[in-house]
Formats: C-alpha cells, sequence, structure tokens
C-alpha cells in the first residue's frame, strides 16, 4: 500500500479552492500518476460532505472524520507525517529531510489542511518529514513530491 491521508476541508472557507468534486479528482489523478494506491480521506466539513465525493475517481478513496481515526484503522502501514521544517523544530520534533528518507515500503503519506499543521500531539515520536523548499506549500502539491521521491529512488522505470 502507498497512501495519501489529507483533510478535505469546507472549499468555501479556504479562498481559491475548487468545489469538492474538482478537489478530489485532482487528488485522486495526481496520485494515481505516481503510483499511490489509496487515498486517506479525513472529513473536517461543516457537514461531512466529503462522502458524497468519494465515489467514481479511480482510486481506493478511504473516509474518516478524524486522522486518528484513519491512524487506529491503518495500523500496519508506517505513516509517515509531512511537515513544514520551521513547524516542526519550533514544536521540538527531529525531522528528517525528504532528501535522506528511505521510503517505506507499505506506507501513508499524511499532509496537513491548507493553512493549518498536523496535530502533532502524541506524534511527536512518530516519523515526520519536510520537503527541503524556500517557503510552505499547499497540501495537494506537497503530498506529491515524496511520491515522485518514492519512484525516483525506486529506479523504476519512468516514462
Amino acid at each position: 500500500m502507498v497512501g495519501i491521508a489529507f483533510y478535505f476541508c469546507n472549499w468555501v472557507d479556504t479562498a481559491g479552492e475548487s468545489e469538492p468534486k474538482v478537489q478530489l479528482a485532482r487528488w485522486s489523478q495526481n496520485a494515481k500518476a505516481l503510483y499511490a494506491t489509496d487515498l486517506i480521506m479525513i472529513d473536517t466539513t461543516q457537514y461531512r460532505t466529503g462522502q458524497y465525493y468519494r465515489q467514481g475517481v479511480g482510486i481506493k478513496v478511504h473516509y474518516f472524520t478524524s486522522l486518528e481515526e484513519a491512524e487506529k484503522f491503518f495500523s500496519e502501514p508506517t505513516w509517515v507525517y509531512l511537515e513544514c521544517e520551521k513547524i516542526l523544530k519550533n514544536n521540538g520534533i527531529k525531522p528528517i529531510n525528504l532528501i535522506e528518507l528511505k521510503h517505506p515500503e507499505n506506507t501513508i503519506y499524511c499532509v496537513g489542511p491548507n493553512y493549518s499543521s498536523i496535530p502533532m500531539k502524541g506524534r511527536a515520536d512518530k516519523m515526520w518529514v519536510y520537503i527541503p523548499t524556500s517557503t510552505s506549500m499547499y497540501a495537494e502539491q506537497a503530498s506529491m513530491i515524496p511520491l515522485w521521491d518514492r519512484v525516483v529512488k525506486s529506479n523504476r522505470n519512468i516514462r
């Protein structure tokens, strides 16, 4: 399994976001292109609207209402939490630079919601990774970079 856990947020509350069906189509198309097998949706919308958009996107979409619920359900894969280096260091977490990461075979890459962070409480001892960038990134783009890094490091025949 290679999965991406992401937050499905109220799109009207997030400036510039596309409507939900478009958001999910982008997530699934990009993830499939980089050999991910599963999307793990953490639906934080007010009315849990994500449940209505997860069918027919061409990739397995698992639906949860909290990160804790998803972590409990997927206890076997290694969770790799992606966050900004500065935020991690300010919270006393020693992160791994993506360049140095040896990707676990069975893994879920988790990104926080745009304009926010992954809850760190109770996860300080987990695998935290940062992408060496000059500034923060949107979650959708940030989640694809480790997938690309995984493909490149695996010497997979890329067309």
